[in-house]
């Protein structure tokens, strides 16, 4: 069994430790000590919005140089807590199999090289989303998929292993040889929809409708795929994230982005 340490107690690195907790995994969360007092404390309720609920009990620490006997690190802080989260578990390197980042950024990789090496390193890029409702009870939000592979486009045994980690638990992943494009990719998504809400606060699809407002968001998709360009990175479509398709000539992007808008506002709008 792979143990593994997830680091950051957050919404997202809460709901990735109970659902591996009720799948049987051997995890622990990492995080300041109010922060393990509360889950000690309240215990966790996992909410979705299909209506399950269920509440786990999960094994949390404030003293990450405790842990020693360690397979997998997952690191879910928000990227400006980087630095700290990821040199406090720096004692794990000779031990780890593999340290992987899931927060959004495009260097999100860095801190973890600094410390860890690349060759400890696999990509990921996750699909999920969750918000905290009380001191006990999180939301889990969004489930889509988690993409997992190997720095240089490889499908390795512990990528393979890290995937059977997030399936067991019942949540989607797929190993990916192009992992560090979904990355880019979701990143874009995240830049439109975020400078999008700083904008107005019209619903996504109707910002798609708008021809402007269109163009507005496949001119964000087309810098990100020169971004990705000039870092030696090609983009792809994923669900949701259509950048390839999206990241044409000017007339083709907007024509996109409104049909794209349209297909959403269908599933929004039903007949009375």
């Amino acid at each position: 069994m792979m143990k593994t340490a997830i680091v950051g107690a957050g919404a997202i690195g809460t709901v990735l430790a109970s659902y591996m907790m009720r799948g049987g995994a051997d995890v622990t969360l990492v995080d300041l000590p109010d922060v393990v007092g509360r889950i000690h404390r309240n215990g966790v309720e996992i909410r979705t919005l299909s209506g399950e609920v269920f509440k786990v009990g999960l094994k949390a620490t404030s003293d990450p140089q405790s842990l020693s006997d360690i397979d997998f690190i997952i690191i879910c802080v928000k990227t400006f807590y980087s630095d700290a989260a990821v040199s406090s578990v720096a004692h794990l390197k000779d031990r780890v199999q593999a340290v992987l980042s899931i927060q959004n950024g495009v260097d999100k990789e860095e801190v973890l090289k600094k410390y860890f090496g690349r060759e400890k390193i696999i990509g990921g890029c996750c699909l999920e989303a969750a918000s905290r409702l009380d001191e006990k009870t999180i939301m889990h939000t969004m489930s889509v998929v988690t993409y997992l592979g190997e720095l240089d486009g490889t499908i390795s045994p512990r990528v393979e292993a890290a995937v059977r980690l997030f399936k067991n638990a019942g949540l989607t992943a797929e190993a990916n040889q192009h992992v560090v494009s979904a990355g880019l990719v979701q990143m874009d998504q995240l830049c439109c929809r975020g400078g999008r809400l700083r904008a107005d606060t019209a619903p996504y699809y109707k910002v798609l409708l708008h021809p402007q407002s269109a163009g507005l968001i496949a001119e964000i998709y087309k810098e990100y795929a020169e971004l990705a360009a000039a870092c030696g990175v090609e983009v792809f479509d994923y669900p949701g994230f259509e950048v390839k398709t999206i990241a044409r000539p000017l007339w083709r992007m907007q024509s996109t982005c409104c049909r794209k808008g349209a297909k959403i506002s269908r599933k929004k709008v039903r007949p009375a």
